[in-house]
């Protein structure tokens, strides 16, 4: 790779150029050290993370910490319905919900006749 090719590279947080200084090459992208953290805590990354894509910015990579990550997929999930039937999250498939309740298709059913 030459000196100018170097010179070009851009750090995928910020966008400058990464120049000739310390950066991080991870998940096939270049970071400025200073960069290379959680995205939602910044935190600088030192060993184990993750990343998420989100859907409405292809192309974009972000950098969790796991105890942040830990964190937002449990936001998540509160935010996800309890069928009234079986207890059990509705994560996928249609959602019937009735008088306030939510239930998944196949648990909605008449409490007299099943």
């Amino acid at each position: 790779m030459s000196e100018s090719d170097i010179a070009e590279r851009k750090c995928h947080k910020c966008g400058l150029t990464l120049g000739f200084g310390t950066m991080v090459k991870a998940v096939d992208l270049n970071w400025h050290s200073d960069c290379f953290a959680c995205f939602d805590c910044n935190t600088p990354i030192q060993g184990e993370f993750r990343v998420r894509n989100p859907k409405e910015q292809p192309g974009r990579v972000e950098l969790l910490c796991c105890p942040c990550d830990d964190r937002l997929r449990q936001e998540a999930l509160a935010n996800v319905p309890l069928c009234k039937g079986c207890g059990q999250r509705i994560t996928s498939g249609k959602v019937l919900a009735i008088q306030g309740d939510k239930f998944h298709p196949e648990c909605f059913k008449c409490k007299f006749c099943g």
